[in-house]
């Protein structure tokens, strides 16, 4: 058996051919597909307590979004053969990959990137470098475009 590639979508171009990617070079791994809803996770905090209207609705609207989306990377994934796991996930986006990573004893992350850089990355900021920066995995980027970039340790993920 291969390696544990973890696989965050959020629906966007550069994180299919991150998908693409994982499917071609990793294919007898195990390939988890994650999407994060950008919320807090469900629990009894004050801030949901005073605000449980809007913290539900903003819940309820990611949990939408994350079905689309992983069923559309299901049914991209369908024809390939390798078998893939999806999970949902709730919390801040670098964050909570880092920490599913570790948590569940990946061996690296192969991730999409809008391939911001300069100003925009300095205001929009970049999920997928505070991953590479923040993971003890080896994380890989991979733009639209198919351009693939290696970081954080990569000799330690192997094809």
């Amino acid at each position: 058996m291969g390696e544990s590639i973890l696989v965050p979508i959020d629906g966007s171009l550069p994180a299919t051919a991150a998908l693409d990617h994982a499917l071609a070079r990793f294919a007898d791994g195990e390939i988890t597909v994650l999407y994060v809803i950008d919320a807090d996770e469900p629990n009894d905090s004050l801030r949901q307590r005073l605000l449980r209207e809007e913290c539900e609705e903003q819940r309820r609207i990611g949990e939408e979004a994350a079905g689309r989306v992983l069923e559309e990377a299901w049914r991209h994934a369908d024809g390939s053969g390798v078998e893939i796991t999806m999970v949902t996930a709730f919390g801040r986006p670098a964050r909570r990959i880092v920490a599913y990573a570790e948590e569940n004893g990946i061996d690296g992350i192969v991730m999409g990137t809008h391939g911001r850089s300069g100003l925009s990355r300095l205001l929009l900021g970049s999920v997928a470098e505070a991953v590479s920066q923040g993971s003890s995995v080896p994380v890989t980027t991979v733009r639209e475009a198919g351009e693939v970039e290696e970081t954080n340790r990569p000799d330690r993920l192997t094809a």
